[in-house]
Protein backbone atom coordinates (compact mmCIF):
# COMPACT_ATOMS: atom_id res chain seq x y z
CA UNK A 1 0.00 0.00 0.00
CA UNK A 2 1.44 3.60 -0.74
CA UNK A 3 2.20 5.76 2.31
CA UNK A 4 -0.10 8.39 3.27
CA UNK A 5 1.17 11.84 2.66
CA UNK A 6 2.26 13.86 5.41
CA UNK A 7 2.07 18.23 6.11
CA UNK A 8 6.15 18.25 4.30
CA UNK A 9 4.50 16.49 1.12
CA UNK A 10 1.75 18.43 1.05
CA UNK A 11 3.54 21.61 1.17
CA UNK A 12 6.06 20.52 -1.70
CA UNK A 13 3.36 19.46 -3.97
CA UNK A 14 1.73 22.51 -3.75
CA UNK A 15 5.27 24.18 -4.17
CA UNK A 16 5.71 22.26 -7.51
CA UNK A 17 2.27 22.56 -8.62
CA UNK A 18 2.14 26.46 -8.18
CA UNK A 19 5.18 26.43 -10.73
CA UNK A 20 3.73 25.29 -13.48
CA UNK A 21 0.16 26.43 -12.79
CA UNK A 22 0.19 29.47 -14.43
CA UNK A 23 1.87 27.67 -17.69
CA UNK A 24 -0.44 25.19 -18.30
CA UNK A 25 -3.48 27.58 -17.26
CA UNK A 26 -5.59 27.48 -20.18
CA UNK A 27 -5.67 23.68 -19.87
CA UNK A 28 -9.66 22.70 -19.35
CA UNK A 29 -9.28 20.00 -16.87
CA UNK A 30 -11.69 16.94 -16.65
CA UNK A 31 -12.90 13.86 -14.74
CA UNK A 32 -12.88 10.22 -15.93
CA UNK A 33 -13.34 6.62 -14.33
CA UNK A 34 -10.96 3.70 -14.98
CA UNK A 35 -9.66 3.77 -18.35
CA UNK A 36 -9.52 -0.26 -18.40
CA UNK A 37 -12.96 -1.58 -16.09
CA UNK A 38 -14.98 1.35 -16.27
CA UNK A 39 -15.22 1.37 -12.42
CA UNK A 40 -15.68 4.89 -10.58
CA UNK A 41 -14.77 2.77 -7.13
CA UNK A 42 -10.63 4.19 -6.29
CA UNK A 43 -8.13 4.45 -3.99
CA UNK A 44 -6.81 8.24 -3.80
CA UNK A 45 -2.85 8.22 -3.88
CA UNK A 46 -2.22 11.64 -4.31
CA UNK A 47 -4.04 14.82 -3.92
CA UNK A 48 -2.82 17.74 -5.74
CA UNK A 49 -5.14 20.42 -7.04
CA UNK A 50 -6.89 20.41 -9.34
CA UNK A 51 -5.21 16.88 -9.67
CA UNK A 52 -5.67 13.78 -8.32
CA UNK A 53 -3.61 10.62 -8.41
CA UNK A 54 -6.31 7.30 -8.15
CA UNK A 55 -5.67 3.33 -7.81
CA UNK A 56 -8.56 1.87 -9.29
CA UNK A 57 -10.49 -0.45 -6.35
CA UNK A 58 -11.56 -3.08 -9.36
CA UNK A 59 -8.75 -3.44 -11.54
CA UNK A 60 -5.53 -1.91 -10.04
CA UNK A 61 -4.86 0.84 -12.99
CA UNK A 62 -3.30 4.04 -11.56
CA UNK A 63 -5.00 7.36 -13.26
CA UNK A 64 -5.27 10.72 -13.09
CA UNK A 65 -8.41 12.47 -12.44
CA UNK A 66 -9.40 15.31 -12.82
CA UNK A 67 -6.81 15.57 -15.17
CA UNK A 68 -5.96 17.73 -18.16
CA UNK A 69 -8.77 17.51 -21.07
CA UNK A 70 -7.49 14.36 -23.36
CA UNK A 71 -8.20 16.18 -27.00
CA UNK A 72 -5.91 19.47 -25.09
CA UNK A 73 -3.11 17.21 -24.08
CA UNK A 74 -0.91 18.00 -26.90
CA UNK A 75 -0.23 21.12 -25.79
CA UNK A 76 1.76 20.05 -22.75
CA UNK A 77 4.65 18.76 -25.63
CA UNK A 78 4.63 22.00 -27.72
CA UNK A 79 6.62 24.61 -25.54
CA UNK A 80 8.91 24.15 -22.68
CA UNK A 81 8.45 20.57 -21.96
CA UNK A 82 12.04 19.65 -23.00
CA UNK A 83 13.60 22.76 -21.64
CA UNK A 84 13.24 23.42 -18.13
CA UNK A 85 14.47 25.40 -14.81
CA UNK A 86 14.24 21.83 -13.43
CA UNK A 87 12.95 18.21 -14.08
CA UNK A 88 10.72 18.22 -10.66
CA UNK A 89 7.80 19.26 -11.77
CA UNK A 90 7.29 18.64 -15.60
CA UNK A 91 9.14 16.92 -18.33
CA UNK A 92 12.91 17.37 -18.87
CA UNK A 93 15.76 20.04 -17.37
CA UNK A 94 17.44 20.20 -21.25
CA UNK A 95 16.90 17.13 -23.03
CA UNK A 96 18.55 18.23 -26.13
CA UNK A 97 21.93 19.35 -24.05
CA UNK A 98 21.53 15.48 -23.02
CA UNK A 99 21.25 14.07 -25.83
CA UNK A 100 24.38 12.14 -25.88
CA UNK A 101 24.19 10.41 -22.72
CA UNK A 102 20.28 9.49 -23.72
CA UNK A 103 22.32 7.48 -26.35
CA UNK A 104 24.73 5.48 -23.68
CA UNK A 105 21.64 4.31 -22.28
CA UNK A 106 20.09 3.10 -25.11
CA UNK A 107 22.70 1.25 -25.76
CA UNK A 108 22.82 -0.86 -23.02
CA UNK A 109 19.50 -1.70 -24.68
CA UNK A 110 20.31 -2.87 -28.15
CA UNK A 111 20.99 -6.24 -27.31
CA UNK A 112 18.00 -7.32 -25.79
CA UNK A 113 16.36 -5.39 -28.94
CA UNK A 114 18.38 -6.90 -31.78
CA UNK A 115 18.05 -10.65 -30.28
CA UNK A 116 14.26 -10.25 -30.94
CA UNK A 117 14.09 -8.57 -33.98
CA UNK A 118 12.78 -9.77 -37.41
CA UNK A 119 14.65 -7.21 -39.37
CA UNK A 120 16.00 -3.77 -39.43
CA UNK A 121 13.19 -1.53 -40.04
CA UNK A 122 12.46 0.45 -36.82
CA UNK A 123 10.31 3.10 -35.65
CA UNK A 124 10.71 4.90 -32.73
CA UNK A 125 7.64 6.93 -31.48
CA UNK A 126 8.06 9.53 -29.08
CA UNK A 127 11.52 9.73 -30.48
CA UNK A 128 12.37 13.05 -28.62
CA UNK A 129 15.92 14.40 -30.05
CA UNK A 130 16.52 10.76 -31.56
CA UNK A 131 19.16 9.47 -29.03
CA UNK A 132 17.35 5.62 -29.40
CA UNK A 133 17.54 6.20 -33.26
CA UNK A 134 21.20 6.62 -33.45
CA UNK A 135 21.83 3.51 -31.18
CA UNK A 136 20.06 1.41 -32.99
CA UNK A 137 21.76 2.98 -36.39
CA UNK A 138 25.08 2.02 -35.02
CA UNK A 139 23.71 -1.54 -34.25
CA UNK A 140 22.66 -2.01 -38.07
CA UNK A 141 18.76 -1.03 -37.95
CA UNK A 142 17.24 1.70 -40.43
CA UNK A 143 15.71 4.15 -37.74
CA UNK A 144 12.85 6.27 -38.57
CA UNK A 145 10.97 8.63 -35.77
CA UNK A 146 7.86 10.43 -34.52
CA UNK A 147 8.02 12.83 -32.58
CA UNK A 148 5.46 15.94 -31.32
CA UNK A 149 7.65 18.69 -30.60
CA UNK A 150 9.40 20.65 -33.95
CA UNK A 151 12.51 21.24 -31.78
CA UNK A 152 13.23 18.02 -31.00
CA UNK A 153 12.03 16.71 -34.32
CA UNK A 154 14.88 19.54 -35.81
CA UNK A 155 17.55 18.68 -33.50
CA UNK A 156 17.31 15.03 -34.56
CA UNK A 157 17.85 15.79 -38.22
CA UNK A 158 20.49 18.39 -37.56
CA UNK A 159 21.98 17.19 -34.69
CA UNK A 160 22.03 13.49 -35.75
CA UNK A 161 21.29 13.62 -39.84
CA UNK A 162 18.34 11.40 -38.91
CA UNK A 163 16.16 12.22 -41.77
CA UNK A 164 13.44 9.94 -41.42
CA UNK A 165 12.26 11.38 -38.55
CA UNK A 166 8.54 13.25 -38.60
CA UNK A 167 6.96 15.40 -36.21
CA UNK A 168 3.28 14.59 -35.38
CA UNK A 169 0.97 11.84 -33.88
CA UNK A 170 0.97 8.26 -34.62
CA UNK A 171 -3.07 8.12 -36.12
CA UNK A 172 -1.67 10.98 -38.89
CA UNK A 173 1.60 8.57 -39.53
CA UNK A 174 3.12 8.61 -42.91
CA UNK A 175 3.92 4.95 -43.21
CA UNK A 176 1.93 2.30 -44.95
CA UNK A 177 0.71 -0.80 -42.58
CA UNK A 178 3.19 -3.49 -41.94
CA UNK A 179 5.69 -1.61 -42.33
CA UNK A 180 8.14 -1.94 -39.57
CA UNK A 181 10.03 -4.70 -38.16
CA UNK A 182 10.52 -3.04 -34.64
CA UNK A 183 8.00 -0.74 -33.27
CA UNK A 184 9.40 1.23 -29.56
CA UNK A 185 7.92 3.54 -27.35
CA UNK A 186 9.71 4.76 -24.63
CA UNK A 187 8.16 6.77 -22.11
CA UNK A 188 4.89 7.39 -23.48
CA UNK A 189 1.98 5.22 -22.68
CA UNK A 190 1.72 6.51 -19.71
CA UNK A 191 1.08 9.99 -21.48
CA UNK A 192 -2.15 9.17 -24.08
CA UNK A 193 -5.72 9.14 -23.30
CA UNK A 194 -6.20 6.24 -25.13
CA UNK A 195 -3.58 3.89 -25.14
CA UNK A 196 -5.40 0.45 -26.49
CA UNK A 197 -6.15 2.46 -29.63
CA UNK A 198 -2.41 3.87 -29.75
CA UNK A 199 -1.30 0.47 -29.40
CA UNK A 200 -3.61 -0.72 -32.18
CA UNK A 201 -1.90 2.13 -34.33
CA UNK A 202 1.17 0.71 -33.63
CA UNK A 203 0.12 -3.25 -34.22
CA UNK A 204 -1.05 -1.77 -37.76
CA UNK A 205 2.33 -0.40 -38.59
CA UNK A 206 4.45 -3.73 -37.92
CA UNK A 207 4.75 -6.58 -40.28
CA UNK A 208 3.54 -10.07 -39.53
CA UNK A 209 5.34 -11.14 -35.91
CA UNK A 210 6.81 -7.83 -35.54
CA UNK A 211 7.93 -6.86 -31.59
CA UNK A 212 6.63 -3.75 -29.76
CA UNK A 213 9.20 -2.57 -27.50
CA UNK A 214 8.31 -0.26 -24.72
CA UNK A 215 8.97 0.95 -21.07
CA UNK A 216 7.00 2.21 -18.38
CA UNK A 217 6.74 3.03 -15.07
CA UNK A 218 5.73 0.24 -12.71
CA UNK A 219 3.20 1.46 -9.86
CA UNK A 220 3.59 -1.74 -8.30
CA UNK A 221 7.18 -1.29 -7.41
CA UNK A 222 9.19 -0.52 -4.63
CA UNK A 223 9.68 3.02 -4.94
CA UNK A 224 6.20 4.46 -4.77
CA UNK A 225 5.57 2.14 -1.86
CA UNK A 226 8.10 4.06 -0.18
CA UNK A 227 8.08 7.57 -0.95
CA UNK A 228 4.20 7.56 -1.71
CA UNK A 229 3.22 11.16 -2.84
CA UNK A 230 6.63 11.86 -4.13
CA UNK A 231 7.55 9.28 -5.99
CA UNK A 232 9.66 11.39 -9.08
CA UNK A 233 6.71 9.44 -11.84
CA UNK A 234 3.74 11.55 -10.13
CA UNK A 235 4.04 14.43 -12.44
CA UNK A 236 0.06 14.91 -12.70
CA UNK A 237 0.18 17.36 -15.68
CA UNK A 238 1.89 14.65 -17.59
CA UNK A 239 1.61 11.32 -16.46
CA UNK A 240 -1.83 10.33 -16.55
CA UNK A 241 -1.76 6.49 -16.48
CA UNK A 242 0.12 4.07 -14.08
CA UNK A 243 0.59 0.62 -15.15
CA UNK A 244 1.41 -2.26 -12.76
CA UNK A 245 2.63 -5.50 -14.57
CA UNK A 246 -1.51 -7.05 -15.11
CA UNK A 247 -2.95 -3.63 -16.29
CA UNK A 248 -0.32 -3.35 -18.66
CA UNK A 249 -0.50 -6.73 -19.86
CA UNK A 250 -4.50 -6.56 -20.44
CA UNK A 251 -3.87 -3.18 -22.29
CA UNK A 252 -1.23 -5.50 -24.44
CA UNK A 253 -3.38 -8.15 -25.26
CA UNK A 254 -6.29 -5.49 -25.93
CA UNK A 255 -4.37 -4.52 -28.94
CA UNK A 256 -3.22 -7.39 -30.33
CA UNK A 257 -0.15 -8.12 -28.64
CA UNK A 258 1.51 -11.45 -26.47
CA UNK A 259 4.41 -10.16 -23.80
CA UNK A 260 7.87 -12.28 -24.39
CA UNK A 261 9.86 -9.95 -21.99
CA UNK A 262 9.10 -7.84 -18.78
CA UNK A 263 12.28 -6.84 -16.91
CA UNK A 264 12.94 -3.98 -14.63
CA UNK A 265 16.73 -4.78 -14.87
CA UNK A 266 17.01 -3.32 -18.48
CA UNK A 267 15.21 -0.18 -17.34
CA UNK A 268 17.76 1.91 -16.23
CA UNK A 269 19.02 5.21 -17.55
CA UNK A 270 22.17 7.70 -17.17
CA UNK A 271 21.03 10.21 -15.05
CA UNK A 272 23.21 13.52 -14.88
CA UNK A 273 24.57 14.82 -11.02
CA UNK A 274 22.44 18.07 -11.38
CA UNK A 275 19.17 15.87 -12.50
CA UNK A 276 19.56 13.69 -9.67
CA UNK A 277 19.89 16.77 -7.04
CA UNK A 278 16.73 18.10 -8.20
CA UNK A 279 15.30 14.71 -7.29
CA UNK A 280 16.80 14.13 -4.20
CA UNK A 281 15.58 18.36 -3.13
CA UNK A 282 11.70 16.78 -4.93
CA UNK A 283 11.98 13.59 -2.99
CA UNK A 284 14.03 13.65 0.06
CA UNK A 285 13.18 16.85 1.07
CA UNK A 286 16.83 18.02 1.06
CA UNK A 287 17.48 21.74 1.08
CA UNK A 288 19.22 22.81 -1.95
CA UNK A 289 21.55 24.47 0.00
CA UNK A 290 22.76 20.83 1.67
CA UNK A 291 22.81 19.72 -1.97
CA UNK A 292 25.01 22.93 -3.63
CA UNK A 293 28.80 21.50 -2.81
CA UNK A 294 27.66 18.80 -5.48
CA UNK A 295 26.94 21.32 -8.22
CA UNK A 296 29.97 21.71 -9.90
CA UNK A 297 29.66 17.81 -10.81
CA UNK A 298 25.93 19.03 -12.05
CA UNK A 299 27.10 17.41 -15.89
CA UNK A 300 28.40 13.93 -14.75
CA UNK A 301 26.22 11.07 -15.63
CA UNK A 302 26.05 8.15 -13.72
CA UNK A 303 23.82 4.91 -14.78
CA UNK A 304 20.74 4.52 -12.49
CA UNK A 305 18.25 2.25 -12.07
CA UNK A 306 15.37 1.99 -8.76
CA UNK A 307 13.74 -0.65 -10.66
CA UNK A 308 10.90 1.15 -10.96
CA UNK A 309 9.97 1.12 -14.52
CA UNK A 310 8.83 -2.33 -16.53
CA UNK A 311 10.69 -3.04 -20.08
CA UNK A 312 8.70 -5.07 -22.42
CA UNK A 313 8.81 -6.27 -25.80
CA UNK A 314 5.67 -8.17 -26.94
CA UNK A 315 5.23 -9.79 -30.24
CA UNK A 316 2.43 -9.07 -32.31
CA UNK A 317 -0.26 -11.70 -33.17
CA UNK A 318 -2.41 -12.14 -35.83
CA UNK A 319 -5.31 -9.95 -35.39
CA UNK A 320 -5.74 -6.64 -32.73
Amino acid sequence: MLLARNTTDDTLMAARSARIASRYAHIPVEQVDCYLCGSDASVILVRDPPFMVRRCRKCGLGYTSPRCRADCLNAVYEHGYFENDTSEAIGYFSYARDADAYVRTFRRKVPIIAAHAAGPLLLDVGCAAGSFLVAMREAGFVPHGLELAPAMVQHAREHYKLEEVHQGTLDAAPWSPSTFHVLTMFDVLEHVPDPIAVLRQAHALLRPEGVLVLQTQDLSSWLPRLLGASWHHFKQIEHIYHFNPRTLRTVLERAGFRIEVRTRQTAGKYFSIGDLLDRCHTLLHLPRWLLAPFRPFARRFIWVNPRDEMFVIARKLERA
